[in-house]
C-alpha cells in the first residue's frame, strides 16, 4: 500500500494535529510569513508588536534614555576641554 499526500479537499475537513502529521511526514514546507523587525536602537530592544514599540516609546525608559543621549550630547568632553592643567604643590618651608 502506497500512501499519498491528501487533496486540498480533505485538508480542509482535517482537524489541526491530523493536518500537521500529514505535513511532517510528507514533507510539505511550512510557509512562514516574514515580520519586520521593529526595535529601539536608543534601549537596544525588540518588539513583537507595534503596540509594544508605541508602549515602550511613550514610556519612562525609554525618555530618561534620549534625555541622557541629549545632554551628553550637549555636555563638552574630555577630548573638547584641552590639555588639563598642572597643580601646583606647596612644599614646606
Amino acid at each position: 500500500m502506497q500512501l499519498q499526500a491528501p487533496s486540498d479537499a480533505d485538508e480542509k475537513e482535517m482537524d489541526p494535529v491530523q493536518k500537521a502529521v500529514i505535513n511532517h511526514t510528507f514533507g510539505v514546507p511550512l510557509v512562514k510569513t516574514k515580520r519586520p523587525v521593529i526595535s529601539c536602537n536608543v534601549c537596544q530592544i525588540r518588539f513583537n508588536s507595534e503596540s509594544q514599540a508605541e508602549a515602550h516609546y511613550k514610556g519612562n525608559r525609554h525618555a530618561r534614555r534620549v534625555k541622557g543621549i541629549e545632554t551628553s550630547k550637549s555636555r563638552p568632553h574630555d577630548a573638547d576641554k584641552g590639555p588639563p592643567r598642572p597643580h601646583r604643590l606647596a612644599l614646606p618651608a
